[in-house]
């Protein structure tokens, strides 16, 4: 009978629990940029402070570099994943460039794939294989450390006073993305603490921050939640002074 060593059986362990980890290429590595665009653009698709459970492929590349990006991610109000094309224009230093509103599609896992037509149409939006146009480009730092970012649990402590919501409720929010250099837009959601049967009454928002003590939250307008929210992100965002809460404006 063979006999085994310990380096052998050691080895075999090493290539067996290799085998249980996630499939595709965790987002916090290498396509960490498409973390950031996901986060920046799409609400609740990042809600955790890990990518550990976000899976990130390079799908496909134009002549100009755009990166064609498939990423999925848990995705807790449909108690599913999503799948999420989004497409990259560049990276350059510590930011991540892409077109706001139209550089990505999304599904929930479960439903029908991607089609070529939605495929090519995401391409078209968003220039592929034609030369790069950095006005039409929005940007966000690779790290998620932009200059001025207002932080997600600040931000919550502030829609919550805007509310007027007394103890017995929670504020959650997150940022996504910038529309100065001291304003930003977040979306989060209020909650009914130690509710006993767990129903708590959420109620999302869409709101603007800016770094202003006496009056923080300028623009607010609740939405129903959706995975696929993409036009009320959009309107909200174009439209956001409709909103307004007060006199201030950004700067």
């Amino acid at each position: 009978m063979k006999r085994v060593s310990i380096f052998e059986i050691t080895l075999a362990m090493v290539v067996m629990l290799a085998g249980c980890g996630p499939r595709g290429t965790p987002a916090g590595e290498k396509l960490m940029h498409a973390y950031e665009i996901v986060a920046a653009n799409v609400p609740y698709a990042t809600n955790t402070s890990s990518t550990q459970f976000d899976d990130a492929e390079l799908l496909e590349e134009d002549i100009y570099g755009r990166q064609l990006i498939g990423y999925k991610t848990w995705y807790p109000y449909i108690q599913q994943n999503i799948e999420i094309y989004l497409i990259c224009q560049k990276t350059e230093g510590e930011y991540v460039y892409y077109y706001m509103d139209d550089c990505y599609i999304v599904r929930a896992e479960e439903s029908e794939q991607f089609s070529e037509k939605d495929v090519l149409a995401l391409k078209n939006s968003n220039d592929w294989d034609c030369p790069l146009d950095e006005t039409k480009m929005s940007k966000v730092n690779i790290e998620g450390k932009q200059a001025h970012v207002m932080y997600a649990d600040q931000s919550a402590d502030e829609l919550k006073a805007y509310l007027g919501l007394d103890e017995t409720y929670g504020v959650l929010a997150n940022g996504m993305e910038m529309l100065s250099e001291n304003a930003q837009m977040f979306y989060g959601y209020s909650f009914l603490k130690n509710d006993e049967r767990q129903e708590h009454c959420e109620k999302h928002y869409l709101f603007v921050c800016i770094d202003n003590e006496d009056n923080p939250v300028i623009a607010c307008k609740e939405f129903e939640m959706t995975f696929d929210c993409q036009e009320t992100v959009r309107e909200f965002r174009e439209n956001w002074e409709m909103y307004k809460t007060g006199d201030d404006s950004l700067p």
